[in-house]
């Protein structure tokens, strides 16, 4: 403490108080405060020279304990692991200037085995007459919960990083294995639809039981063959490249869908009222838009309400994530929620009758999931259907 008080500047140690005594007397009761370990470190020596009472409560031991420990203060009082960084801080800071501040956190051992982490602030006390540096002054205080807790979600982070590669390794790995196998598939399919072709050919006059096999034949080979085109369409939206967007005119697309299923509208005698006039353009893959969007009109259609003229709307509207096109009917509904999972699973499908893949909807929500969209459903059993796809908007090409 007397060191403290011969380097405090004279004019400091003037009024209020009487003498030097009273003075170190007022500082003593200042460091008291302080509630990090103050302390002064011998470069020369290696000794730590000064601590205040504070080490007692963070550390365990008196300041005459750590005084008594010498040259041996450091290899004491710090974790092994961590004795080799703290030395090489101690050294870099003989070059540090007068007046700066630097810190270091590390941990430290209490008298009772237990580690605690230790941030230390420090500055240069005093130096020799050659300018080289002789004792240090610094402040360290208690950061044990913050970095046990900054270590916790340092470990957390890695673990879900490891998870997330393992995933994507594995997810990688099943679409490799879906692609191989539905195209190594796809040539044996083909051979034993030609081989039921040909067999049919073979016999003149087949029997009842040979016809109905041949059929079911027949059947199984072409709900096989589309399970398996559906499969490649799904790896292929999964894994493919994703395609150039450009600016798409909602209302040119719209027709473009509504011309490649002109015969189904026609026999349908459905109407399909269109208003983009809200927000006209999005930015996405002509080909990838056109295909969503004759999707959704052709199972508009396919689901219509026996009893009434199918009416299909299609509007659009800016929103906070760019631009929202939304697609109603008048047909049959869904029961939602209970139907929410099977409308946009893979061959899954929320209607028994008429017959569907039950993939159309899984790679519409995929194909704007890859470019930053989404696809929501709302319905009313009976009564209506109605889907809202989100693009991005054209003037959002940048970012």
């Amino acid at each position: 403490m007397q060191q403290i008080a011969n380097s405090i500047d004279a004019q400091a140690l003037r009024a209020p108080f009487k003498d030097e005594f009273d003075a170190i007397q007022f500082y003593e009761q200042i460091v008291s405060l302080v509630p990090g370990i103050l302390y002064i470190y011998n470069h020369k020596h290696e000794t730590n020279e000064y601590s205040n009472n504070s080490i007692g409560a963070l550390l365990g031991y008196s300041p005459e304990e750590v005084l008594e420990m010498g040259e041996n203060v450091l290899p004491n009082l710090i974790h092994p692991d961590d004795l080799p960084r703290l030395g090489r801080y101690f050294a870099s800071l003989k070059s540090l200037d007068d007046g700066v501040t630097t810190g270091i956190e590390y941990r430290a051992i209490a008298s009772d085995g237990s580690t605690v982490w230790l941030r230390s602030n420090d500055a240069i006390f005093q130096r020799d007459t050659d300018g080289e540096v002789l004792r240090h002054i610094g402040v360290s205080n208690d950061v044990t919960e913050q970095v046990t807790k900054s270590l916790r979600l340092a470990e957390i982070n890695k673990e879900l990083e490891e998870r997330t590669a393992q995933l994507e390794r594995s997810n990688a790995e099943l679409e490799q294995l879906a692609y191989i196998a539905t195209h190594d598939l796809k040539v044996p399919l083909s051979n034993l639809s030609h081989l039921v072709e040909m067999l049919e050919e073979e016999l003149e006059t087949p029997s009842q039981e040979a016809t109905e096999a041949l059929g079911w034949m027949q059947g199984a080979c072409r709900q096989a063959n589309e399970k398996l085109a559906a499969l490649v369409r799904v790896a292929e939206v999964r894994s493919g490249e994703l395609n150039p967007r450009a600016v798409i005119d909602l209302a040119s697309a719209t027709q473009k869908a509504c011309h490649a299923l002109s015969c189904e509208i026609a026999e349908a005698g459905a109407r399909i009222e269109i208003d983009f006039s809200a927000a006209p353009a999005v930015l996405f893959p002509e080909f990838e838009i056109s295909s969503m969007f004759e999707n959704l009109i052709s199972n508009a259609l396919r689901y219509a309400h026996p009893a009434r003229r199918p009416v299909i709307t299609l509007q659009s509207r800016k929103c906070a994530h760019g631009v929202e096109m939304c697609i109603r009917d008048n047909g049959r509904g869904l029961s939602l929620p209970q139907d929410a999972e099977k409308v946009f699973g893979l061959f899954k499908r929320a209607h028994v009758h008429p017959e569907g893949s039950g993939i159309a909807l899984y790679i519409i929500r995929k194909m704007l999931e890859r470019y930053g969209g989404s696809i929501t459903v709302d319905s009313s059993k009976g009564e209506w259907t109605e889907f809202a796809l989100t693009f991005t908007a054209p003037e959002r090409a940048g970012s």
